[in-house]
């Protein structure tokens, strides 16, 4: 994603809102609807809607999301759809879709937005027992609900589930499996 964007040849896996994303559909990624007698739309829809028509050089369709048209785009995951026009009789086919995942818009994000809920829940769970070493609180209130906790460990321990859920969130999912040999190599 931090090559030139105009190198692209298809759409990319991931797209940060408010930025330009061009690339050029050949006859040899769509063959059977060359620019020269097909109009191509390039279409997203998912938390937000965008369509643009792609311009044509000979036969290669041309696709550019400008970065004005992608800055209003919420981040999530979208579905991506290439439709095309027959110039000729109006005849429409979809010949080509995916999903693609819309990034946060960083230079108009708010403090916090770049955040998981699971990430402003783990400061919030840390600023707590800071607090609770201090005081022994045993209730808290966590993103507006309260909550009552028996034990400082007990808060700890859920502490410790909130901190594995953003470990998670920041592999993309997977756990990490650590390898522990006993004994002679």
């Amino acid at each position: 994603m931090m090559r030139p964007m105009s190198t692209l040849t298809a759409l990319p896996r991931a797209i940060r809102a408010g930025t330009t994303v061009e690339f050029d559909l050949d006859p040899t990624i769509l063959p059977d609807y060359p620019a020269s007698a097909y109009t191509l739309k390039a279409i997203l829809a998912g938390r937000s809607v965008l369509s643009v028509t792609a311009g044509k050089t000979g036969d290669t369709h041309n696709v550019a999301f400008t970065a004005a048209e992608t800055a209003p785009l919420l981040a999530g995951r979208y579905q991506w759809l290439f439709r095309v026009t027959e110039d000729a009789t109006g005849k429409k086919y979809d010949v080509d879709g995916g999903f693609v995942e819309i990034l946060l818009n960083l230079e108009t994000a708010a403090p916090g937005d770049a955040q998981s809920a699971n990430e402003k829940l783990l400061a919030d769970l840390d600023a707590i027992l800071l607090k609770r070493a201090a005081n022994d609180l045993r209730a808290v209130q966590v993103h507006g609900r309260m909550t009552q906790f028996n034990s400082f460990e007990e808060l700890a321990r859920f502490r410790n589930r909130v901190y594995a859920a953003v470990l998670r969130e920041r592999r993309g999912g997977r756990h990490q499996v650590d390898v522990v040999r006993f004994g002679n190599p």
